[in-house]
């Protein structure tokens, strides 16, 4: 996935980070962008933006936007319900999985056919989630399509 940040704005559009944050608010506003602060220790607090649905498919084909399009969805929906979501983030650039929901104490991966446990290593959370296709339920992989239905 394509990582889109203040920084990353700010430097291809040739306008300043302070702007950018204000225009970014807006577009929040706006619902246009979700804003996910990363969660972690010593990390920079810049924020990923993630799209609203479906404003990405403006940008890109469907088949060559799948993965962001399935973030977009878990974020949008975790919003929806009132859900506080963090990115992960290390220092070291080490595989994590995407994401932290603080109010059921959850690490999520939001993935595809191919996704497994593996990016949980190291990770104490006791739930440890993969979103994925429906029909691949195991231990750990639950449907996508079921976050969006969920009551918390």
């Amino acid at each position: 996935m394509e990582d889109v940040s203040y920084s990353s704005v700010a430097r291809n559009t040739g306008i300043s980070k302070y702007k950018v944050e204000k225009y970014v608010g807006l577009l929040e506003k706006s619902f246009v962008v979700n804003v996910i602060f990363p969660k972690g220790t010593n990390v920079l607090r810049e924020p990923k933006i993630l799209l609203n649905l479906p404003y990405r498919l403006i940008f890109k084909p469907y088949d060559l936007c799948t993965g962001e399009l399935k973030e977009d969805f878990f974020v949008e929906m975790s919003r929806h319900y009132g859900l506080s979501v963090s990115y992960l983030k290390t220092l070291r650039g080490r595989k994590t999985p995407d994401y932290y929901v603080e109010e059921i104490n959850a690490v999520i991966e939001i993935g595809g056919k191919s996704k497994s446990t593996t990016q949980f290593k190291g990770i104490k959370n006791k739930r440890k989630i993969i979103l994925t296709y429906p029909g691949m339920l195991d231990s750990a992989k639950r449907p996508l399509l079921l976050w969006g239905v969920l009551k918390f």
